[in-house]
């Protein structure tokens, strides 16, 4: 017994020599692995020199046990050391499981930044390492940018020197200041006009009567005053057979052109209708006028063009009758 606790307080003392040289920076190599080879000597002579079992596994664990509860000790005195003295980084904050889960990345960053920097503590690295994967991110996104207009010159390694030059944090703070917010708003508002979507529902119904390619659009348009007495069944032909594609009564008079498409007449005919739906003027933005009415693009456009003209109001001599709408004169 008294040769077996010579060997452990002999393991013990190499060990507190390997301790001090770590201290002092060095890896003791040599002593830590013959503190480590008496240690085990100990417990292996204490494992086979008793005949019974329980009694060998009780001095062999109270001998390995006594033996690894110094080192835990005098690993932890040898940290505190060396903390105090700058040779080992600052224990950083004890981040939650389910952050490290649901945010591997950015936990990963903020303990690297509480390491760096002993004033910020949890919840004030996180914000950091946030802020910090945010502005990378939209770095990222401005030297695409600029690597793509510049390389348009065909000069990629003007761009290259170019995007690794310019102070990327400066450009993204004068395009934040320099951005339309209110015409990004305007731009959404207008798709979310209530008038917009009420009318986008039923016009999805009346696509087809409204289709400018359809076989009476074209006779329509053509003037009734011309020589040939063969044009004349073409041109009431669709006024035959117009009640098979007229629309419900409840969609107002402008339902009542969608025949008209092209020509000058047929212009100022939709310049009425557009007049009649729009009394105070017409929007900004011809697209919630062909939403509304279901035209295409050429027919809006001339019909704002002949609305813009005054083409459609009554000339103060009364005009020429051949000029009329004969329809909106039957309405009338």
């Amino acid at each position: 017994m008294v040769a077996v606790a010579a060997l452990e307080l002999g393991g013990i003392v190499l060990s507190v020599i390997a301790d001090q040289r770590r201290r002092l920076g060095e890896r003791a190599i040599a002593a830590r692995l013959l503190s480590a080879a008496v240690a085990c000597f100990a417990v292996g002579l204490n494992w086979f020199g008793h005949g019974e079992k329980l009694a060998a596994g009780f001095f062999a664990g109270f001998s390995a046990l006594g033996y690894l509860v110094w080192l835990i000790q005098s690993g932890n005195r040898r940290r505190d050391q060396l903390r105090a003295t700058g040779m080992l980084p600052p224990v950083p904050p004890a981040y939650p499981v389910g952050h490290w889960m649901r945010n591997p990345w950015i936990t990963s960053r903020a303990r690297q930044l509480a390491l760096a920097d002993t004033s910020l503590g949890l919840y004030p690295s996180l914000d950091l390492a946030r802020d910090q994967l945010r502005t990378e991110q939209r770095e990222r996104a401005i030297a695409e940018v600029l690597r793509k207009e510049l390389a348009k010159s065909g000069d990629r390694l003007a761009a290259k020197i170019a995007v690794t030059t310019y102070d990327l944090d400066q450009v993204a703070a004068r395009l934040r200041d320099q951005a339309d917010y209110s015409g990004l708003t305007s731009l959404v508002a207008a798709r979310l006009d209530p008038t917009r979507l009420l009318n986008q529902q039923p016009a999805v119904g009346l696509a087809l009567p409204a289709a400018p390619t359809t076989q009476p659009e074209i006779p329509v348009d053509q003037p009734s005053t011309e020589p040939e007495p063969t044009t004349q069944p073409e041109v009431a032909q669709p006024r035959v057979e117009q009640p098979a594609v007229a629309e419900p009564s409840n969609r107002g008079s402008s339902n009542r052109h969608r025949l008209e498409v092209v020509g000058e007449r047929a212009a100022v005919r939709n310049a009425r209708v557009l007049r009649e739906i729009y009394p105070t003027g017409l929007p900004e933005v011809e697209r919630q006028i062909r939403d509304r009415t279901g035209w295409s693009k050429v027919r809006v456009e001339a019909a704002v063009a002949a609305y813009l003209a005054g083409e459609d109001l009554p000339a103060e001599s009364g005009g020429d009758a051949d000029d009329a709408d004969p329809e909106l004169a039957a309405t009338a």
